[in-house]
């Protein structure tokens, strides 16, 4: 005899949530595992340095399915572990030294019902004894200035020109130790600046990182035109009368001379001879004698270039006409 399927719907829904609940408390019951991220951040005795302060380690887990799966995430968690001074004791006069430091399940503070096979774990930190000095700035630059110029390091700096630095004692012993700036870029430069520009302070001494009292510094960046020489031989000797009138004949030995000529190198390059005058000047109390004048020739160029005459004196002859 057929059973209506409408028949007894309360014994059977009761079978159902009895079903569902045995079958929800197996699901969270059931031993999973599982691996996850722990970023450990040690803090150190007073005086002393953890280098580096955090580091990132990956452990395993088991428990109750409902309680793992919510570790399954790629978030890492973070832990704050403090070294004692029980630890760094046996290590007194020692400036840097390692110490083993474990994480343990209380570290980690699971639920209830949470297990860690990989612990304890021991991670082996190094500690340094810290000390404070103030140490000289020097400025870095990268790239060239516009072509034609040129940086003048022993005039360019940065202001104020020193820092107090913070950090492992050993390594601000070293004698002749400083701390530099970010790079501060050249590229196309055509003109100086004057402390106006700030530039950061690299906080770092041998990629070792340290505490400043001063995270940016104004920089003075001097750049010039580039200068050169140039040197133009047999350029005639000019005579300069003071009196027009002047009656007697004039020569002058040598006649040409050769004239070395320093300026920026666009001036230098434009530069042709006729604009150069090398002269003697002859005073108008000069008379016809047996010996000659010595006369220290003059040079004249144009501005900005400089010029000297490879001769320091001429001869000045003064005879009848």
């Amino acid at each position: 005899m057929k059973v209506p399927f409408a028949s007894h719907l309360g014994t059977k829904a009761m079978a159902l949530v009895l079903a569902a609940f045995l079958w929800g408390f197996a699901y969270t019951q059931n031993l999973q595992k599982t691996h996850t991220r722990y970023r450990v951040r040690f803090s150190a005795p007073e005086g002393l340095r953890v280098d580096p302060p955090d580091r990132e380690i990956r452990v395993k887990v088991s428990g109750p399915r409902r309680i793992v799966e919510k570790l399954r995430s790629d978030t890492v968690r973070n832990l704050e572990k403090k070294i004692t001074e029980d630890e760094v004791n046996t290590h007194e006069g020692e400036d840097s030294f390692s110490v083993a430091v474990s994480v343990t399940q209380e570290d980690l503070n699971g639920e209830q019902g949470l297990t860690f096979p990989d612990l304890p774990m021991p991670i082996t930190v190094t500690l340094s004894r810290v000390a404070t000095r103030e140490l000289p700035i020097k400025l870095v630059v990268r790239g060239n200035p516009a072509p034609g110029y040129e940086y003048v390091p022993e005039y360019s700096g940065v202001r104020p020109t020193r820092v107090s630095v913070t950090g492992p004692r050993s390594l601000l012993a070293v004698k002749d130790v400083c701390i530099y700036t970010r790079e501060f870029d050249l590229s196309g430069l055509m003109s100086s600046t004057f402390f106006q520009p700030r530039v950061a302070v690299d906080p770092r001494i041998e990629d070792t990182p340290v505490q400043v009292d001063l995270p940016y510094v104004a920089v003075s960046v001097i750049v010039r035109p580039v200068h050169k020489e140039r040197t133009f031989q047999n350029l005639p000797v000019k005579i300069l009368l003071d009196d027009q009138q002047y009656p007697y004949k004039v020569d002058t030995k040598p006649s040409t001379v050769t004239v070395t000529v320093r300026g920026p190198a666009a001036d230098i390059a434009r530069l042709a001879a006729e604009d150069i005058l090398v002269f003697v000047r002859v005073k108008s109390t000069f008379l016809p004698i047996a010996t000659a004048y010595l006369e220290k020739p003059g040079v004249v160029v144009p501005p900005p270039l400089e010029a000297t005459v490879n001769k320091d004196n001429i001869e000045v002859e003064v005879s009848e006409r």
